[in-house]
């Protein structure tokens, strides 16, 4: 998940960040996981990492708190995959700059 996720973030999210069609309305994405990645339950296999790095490029370009809504939506009924969705959640809210 990690590098299928790092390729969209860095080849898609990021350059299209100032993005005439992005500026308007911001940018919403819909990602449909299972989220049973790797073998930690208490962290998302390096998602978290590139999430992270997105915020960090947001607020280095000083495009506001809204640019950029990612929702991770998760199919299955995984205790460990909704563990990994809710530690993401925390980590979008608590990652401010």
């Amino acid at each position: 998940m990690e590098d299928k996720f790092d390729k969209f973030v860095v080849s898609v999210l990021i350059p299209r960040l100032r993005h005439p069609f992005s500026t308007k309305n911001g940018l919403s994405v819909l990602v449909f996981a299972d989220a049973i990645w790797g073998h930690d339950s208490k962290h998302a296999a390096g998602v978290e990492d590139l999430t992270k790095r997105l915020i960090k490029a947001i607020h280095k370009q000083d495009l506001g708190n809204t640019r950029v809504i990612i929702s991770f939506i998760q199919f299955g009924n995984s205790v460990d995959g909704r563990k990994r969705l809710e530690y993401l959640d925390d980590v979008g809210k608590g990652y401010v700059l």
